[in-house]
């Protein structure tokens, strides 16, 4: 009989031992998205490229849901569009906990950061050709961007941009 006692006790402090493991192992975790996170956070504000209103949407949603948690704010005014698009998206994330938008919002400012490198690689910048001297030229994710580049002109197009 005792030692069946014993076992129990030893079983139960095995139990005790796996969940403070297991809590040990979540906070190390959890202080790494942290870390992620903040770094993300620093990371996105010196982005050179701004991402476009859909992203920029999805990182505020993102943001919002990792540092209160889900929306349970009052919906916005009708003709206040910015607050109603902001409130949607955050709203649209639903019960996804702060440690899930954490890693979200981290993976989507790397993409961009690692985007806007690619990028950086990637533009051929033509404008010392004779051809384009008024045009800059880049490629980046399958699509070509040309860009006027004649600000003292207010980009105004001449004779040889129209019959490029």
């Amino acid at each position: 009989m005792a030692l069946r006692q014993s076992y129990v006790y030893t079983a139960k402090t095995f139990r005790s031992l796996l969940k403070n493991q297991s809590i040990r192992a979540v906070r190390m975790l959890s202080s790494k998205v942290d870390g992620d996170f903040e770094t993300a956070k620093q990371r996105l504000n010196t982005l050179k490229q701004e991402p476009g209103n859909d992203v920029k949407l999805q990182i505020y949603a993102l943001f919002k849901q990792a540092t209160i948690g889900a929306n349970n704010t009052k919906r916005p005014g009708t003709f206040n569009f910015v607050g109603q698009a902001k409130w949607n998206a955050w709203n649209d994330l639903g019960p996804m906990s702060k440690d899930e938008a954490k890693e979200e919002y981290v993976k989507i400012v790397k993409d961009l950061s690692d985007a806007e490198g690619e990028a950086e690689e990637e533009v051929g910048d033509v404008s010392s050709s004779t051809d384009y001297q008024n045009l800059i030229v880049t490629k980046q994710n399958n699509y070509t961007k040309i860009v006027l580049n004649r600000p003292t002109k207010k980009n105004a197009l001449t004779r040889e941009v129209r019959h490029k």
